[in-house]
């Protein structure tokens, strides 16, 4: 079972206009509401591509209430954790004059300590050996820097495999404290954690140092945007190059390679090709607007370009 986790989730509001200008009501269009955060979004991603997930949701309020409701009407089955705060709304503005988008994101509910030591408790009841848990998003206020270490040894103690995707100083502790089954930094928060310049050579030697000889994690996969993603493991490390896509919005695009990724490595893939699978996902949700994420059909189609164009 794949189980994911969102500790803030959010309702990603997405908006078209003309333009952004202040002091003027600006007139939007194609508004859409959809469920986020990062848990969230590798579980959508999982099932966009044909497979299924469980996910934990911290759920607070109305807004709470709307992102449940409609993970349930996509198919997704929902583990709640309620909590006194209002889950939070982000707002992604898309001006038709420019390249791009506009981001505004919210801290979300100030957490008190009972309601996040709930998810632990949650946790402890659910996992067990044949259990996969992806933790992914950020913190919200009131939840300490190490709590994604907690959840790591609640995942050692229950026999699951942890991967996570957090922001650096939550990664950077839970590496210092538990041993990963998986992580997935892009190339500037593993610069953070690690320190160093941000060429390949660069960025795959210290990621061969967590994982061969400090034994921190068992996969480090790093996202680097439009070139691609560095894969690093036990027996190999490698450079996997991005597809040519029209970019649109890269909204979704990480959860997207790591749901995908973890979809695989459930599935018996090898790291290797799991890595790809992962990139031809993250090239999907970059063609697509707002928290659409990956299309199974779409990545079919840029995985086989990808293979027809590797030598040999």
């Amino acid at each position: 079972m794949i189980w994911t986790l969102t500790m803030n989730p959010a309702l990603d509001l997405a908006v078209t206009t003309p333009r952004l200008e202040i002091k003027r009501k600006l007139r939007c269009r194609e508004a859409s509401f959809t469920p986020g955060g990062g848990g969230i979004n590798c579980s959508r991603a999982i099932a966009n591509l044909g497979g299924e997930s469980r996910a934990m949701v911290i759920c607070g309020g109305g807004t709470g209430e709307i992102i449940e409701r409609q993970l349930r009407d996509a198919g997704i089955a929902i583990e709640r954790v309620d909590v006194e705060g209002h889950s939070r709304i982000n707002v992604l503005a898309n001006p038709e004059d420019e390249e791009g988008a506009y981001r505004l994101v919210l801290p979300g509910p100030e957490l008190l300590e009972h309601e996040w030591q709930s998810v632990l408790r949650r946790l402890e009841e659910v996992l067990d050996h044949s259990s996969l848990l992806i933790a992914s998003g950020s913190l919200p206020p009131g939840v300490p820097e190490d709590f994604y270490a907690r959840v790591a040894a609640v995942a050692r103690r229950s026999g699951a495999q942890m991967f996570l995707d957090s922001p650096p100083a939550a990664l950077r502790r839970a590496l210092a404290d538990e041993y990963l089954f998986a992580i997935k930094p892009n190339r500037s928060e593993w610069q953070q954690i690690r320190g160093g310049g941000g060429d390949r050579r660069a960025l795959i030697e210290r990621a061969e140092a967590v994982v061969r000889v400090e034994r921190r994690v068992g996969i480090i996969l790093i996202s680097m945007g439009g070139e691609g993603a560095l894969c690093v493991t036990r027996e190999r490390s490698e450079y996997i190059e991005a597809p040519a896509v029209d970019v649109v919005d890269t909204t979704g695009a990480g959860d997207s390679m790591f749901g995908a990724f973890a979809l695989a490595i459930a599935g018996g893939q090898s790291p290797s090709a799991a890595a790809r699978y992962a990139v031809a996902a993250g090239a999907a949700a970059v063609e697509e607007f707002g928290s659409t994420l990956c299309r199974s059909d779409r990545l079919a189609e840029i995985l086989a370009r990808m293979r027809d164009s590797q030598p040999g």
